[in-house]
């Protein structure tokens, strides 16, 4: 707006500090007309760039020409013309409370780490100018501290100040603002259960390191030392059971792995009372009160391997002490410990597998009982339909082509149903589908059959799956772990529930209505649906792949910032609105009064409502075809 100002003499007064980037001075030099450098490239090429690259003469020249053109006063220039009162600083000391010292110590210690990070890019960036030959050695001697860097820091010292007013206040406050004021022992919980997390997640950080060397050791075929890793990861989790939670899967991989490489260690029988002990240990941890039964089998086991030892001559404890004292021990003996303890590990692994999958399996059977009775719901709507007359829109249809009038009533509407939402290239094609009754009964047949096509190969992958998600083999589960979906960075075959999905694709499309996510268009085919879904998950693995190489690179990745909104381009949205086939059969029963008789108006209610028993069978297919992310539903009924 300023610029369109008409002025022969022109000048500007600003407040506002000049601070963030150097562009914030040629909006001014814009206003003022300051030839040549209010046009953006003598701008960016003269001044700008080799002034950010910290060339001494651009910066020398860039200084001088201000100069002719700025003027600056201070408080200091204009204290008598303004008669303001001298500045003050009050500083006061707060006294915090427990919890809220706590908290600040907490952001406090965020804004050190902060400030050591920025000082130590400093002292790196000062090293590699002093080496001769670098890069930098021909730069400008000071050492600029970037915005992102700047903003780094202020940020944390924001922190700081917001937490001497009230651990709630900030973006890095515990609660927002918004809703009621957290009291004293609120803040407490929350930071409680904070600190349990951070917890949990070093412990689990420590394990997977213990679990790494452990697997180096095996490697190096080192066995004596892989036992000595994985007892001490066992070790760790026992001790702090009663703060932190270990992730299952990490238990299982270490009962596991030691009941594997405990035979194969050559002191294993001065191993196996440590083994015995924390073994004991972490089954007791992952029982509950509840689970008395399980503790009592375990026990029953533990009864019987005592009673296994007893058989020896020398008695458990001769056994043992003679194992610890004797650098040879009977060979026979060792062996026998050997199998007590791959037993003891085989048991304890079995149980933490069993408790692990106990959940999945809950949510697989519950999965699969709703799929059944949606099922058998289709089936018997099947069976309900087979027995009446099915083609009972030929006949309606017939009948309203006797009329011209009815059939161009009927054209017209069925066309304003399906295409009132398309934009105009996509309404003429959608509505050559309807420009005759000839072509609406080539099209609501075709629909039909490709519906229940897409239904029931959809349904015989699912059975195929379910037959052996019980008992998975070895190469489904392979599959699973190297599935390029799954995975970006895999590169073997599918998955058996990727290639489910795009049977999903299929179906879905010809059941419901889809749009595209960004401008709301209707997708016209299923073909097109399924291209586009395609499209949008080879593009979500390109940038997906992108971003993990360019951190691991350790690169800026401010280019990659607005991965999101591109990956968003192809995004479909899959509504509950019925399908253009749906829509043409109602509206065909609503226009077909009086031309039917009592057994087709029966068999068009029940036509339709067969296709709304569809829409449950989908969502009944969709909950149990990945029982180990049920929380993750397909598009069908997200």
């Amino acid at each position: 707006m300023a610029l369109r100002l008409h002025g022969v003499h022109r000048w500007c007064i600003t407040g506002t500090p000049i601070q963030r980037k150097l562009d914030d001075l040629f909006g001014l030099l814009r206003f003022l007309n300051a030839s040549p450098f209010y046009t953006l490239r003598w701008w960016t090429d003269v001044i700008r760039d080799p002034y950010e690259r910290g060339d001494s003469r651009a910066m020398t020249f860039t200084h001088d020409f201000f100069k002719h053109l700025m003027w600056r006063s201070s408080k200091v220039h204009v204290a008598d013309e303004l008669q303001l009162p001298p500045q003050e600083e009050c500083v006061s000391w707060l006294s915090l409370s427990p919890i809220e010292e706590h908290f600040y110590l907490r952001q406090h210690d965020t804004c050190v780490n902060d400030a050591r990070e920025l000082i130590g890019s400093f002292k790196n960036d000062i090293y590699k100018r002093k080496i001769p030959g670098s890069q930098l050695e021909d730069a400008a001697s000071d050492v600029v501290i970037t915005n992102i860097e700047a903003a780094k820091l202020f940020n944390s010292l924001l922190k700081l100040r917001q937490a001497c007013c009230h651990p709630q206040v900030g973006s890095s406050g515990l609660r927002s603002l918004q809703q009621s004021p957290m009291t004293m022992e609120e803040i407490l919980s929350v930071l409680v259960s904070k600190t349990k997390v951070e917890g949990e997640e070093a412990l689990r950080r420590l394990v997977v390191a213990l679990n790494a060397l452990a697997g180096i050791a095996i490697i190096n075929q080192n066995y004596t030392q892989a036992v000595s890793l994985y007892q001490e990861a066992l070790a760790l989790a026992e001790d702090h059971f009663e703060d932190f939670r270990l992730d299952p899967l990490l238990n299982i991989h270490i009962t596991h792995n030691l009941s594997e490489v405990l035979p194969l260690s050559s002191d294993s029988s001065q191993k196996h009372e440590c083994a015995c002990g924390s073994t004991r240990g972490e089954v007791s941890n992952i029982e509950d009160a509840e689970e008395s039964d399980k503790g009592a089998l375990f026990r029953e086991d533990k009864v019987k391997e005592e009673r296994l030892l007893l058989t020896n001559s020398d008695g458990p404890s001769n056994l043992m002490s003679n194992s610890l004292e004797n650098d040879s021990v009977d060979e026979n003996s060792v062996n026998r410990l050997n199998f007590l303890s791959k037993c003891t590990m085989t048991i304890a692994c079995e149980k933490l597998k069993e408790k692990f999958l106990s959940v999945f399996n809950l949510k697989l059977a519950g999965a699969q009982q709703e799929f059944k009775k949606s099922y058998d719901q289709v089936c018997n709507a099947f069976s309900d339909r087979n027995n009446q007359y099915t083609a009972w829109w030929l006949e309606a249809l017939h009948h309203i082509e006797q009329n011209k009038d009815s059939s161009n009533e009927l054209i017209r509407k069925i066309g304003e149903a399906v295409s009132g939402t398309l934009n105009t290239s996509r309404a003429s094609k959608v509505a050559s589908c309807f420009h005759s009754i000839t072509a609406l009964k080539i099209y609501i047949q075709s629909g039909l059959d490709s519906l229940e096509s897409s239904r029931e190969s959809l349904l015989v992958k699912l059975l195929e799956i379910d037959q052996t998600m019980g008992n998975p083999r070895k190469e489904d589960i392979a599959r699973v772990r190297y599935c390029p979906k799954c995975y970006a960075d895999s590169e073997g075959v599918l998955c058996v529930h990727c290639e489910l999905n795009d049977l999903f694709q299929v179906y879905e499309a010809r059941l419901f209505r889809l749009n595209k996510g960004k401008s709301g268009e209707v997708i016209t085919s299923a073909e097109e649906a399924v291209d586009l879904q395609k499209k949008k998950s080879q593009l979500n693995r390109f940038y997906t792949t992108l971003a993990r190489t360019d951190r691991n690179s350790g690169s800026a990745t401010i280019e990659y910032e607005d991965f999101g909104k591109k990956r968003d381009l192809e995004n479909i949205v899959v509504s509950k609105a019925p399908s253009d086939l749906e829509v043409v059969l109602v509206l065909i029963k609503s226009n077909s009064r009086g031309l039917l008789d009592a057994e087709g108006v029966s068999a068009a209610r029940k036509q339709l409502q067969l296709l709304e028993f569809f829409v449950g069978d989908a969502e009944g297919v969709c909950t149990s075809k990945a029982p180990g992310n049920s929380s993750s539903p397909c598009s069908t009924c997200s």
